[in-house]
């Protein structure tokens, strides 16, 4: 006489080991991909040029003549071989050093002294 336990399989054997566990098998999650050494980028000078003093004067009389705010910066830049970015952080309000913050200065020293 066979008992019940000998036709019903161990619940150790391998076969039955996925039903038998109380937690799920965990995916396998793939290996991200190798990150690729970037290319040495290039010199921001070799983009977009550099501001020599007769730029910077050149630019600012065109600014003086056509006004700031009429002044299409891309076209300015194309014509000085500057970029679109450059020209707007040399003309941003409130950073010191740049070219706008030494065109008000200048303004305003000249002003004063007009005034004395």
């Amino acid at each position: 006489m066979k008992t019940e336990a000998a036709d019903t399989p161990s619940v150790l054997s391998p076969a039955t080991s996925s039903v038998a566990s109380s937690t799920p098998q965990s995916k396998k999650r793939k290996a991200a991909p190798a990150k690729r050494k970037a290319a040495a980028k290039p010199k921001a000078a070799d983009i977009n040029g550099d501001f020599t003093p007769a730029k910077k004067a050149a630019i600012m009389e065109r600014i003086i003549e056509t006004g700031l705010k009429a002044t299409n910066l891309n076209d300015l830049g194309a014509e000085f071989g500057l970029s679109h970015t450059q020209l707007r952080n040399a003309l941003r309000s409130g950073r010191k050093g740049n070219m706008r913050d030494k065109a008000v200065a200048g303004v305003t020293a000249a002003a004063g002294a007009s005034q004395a």
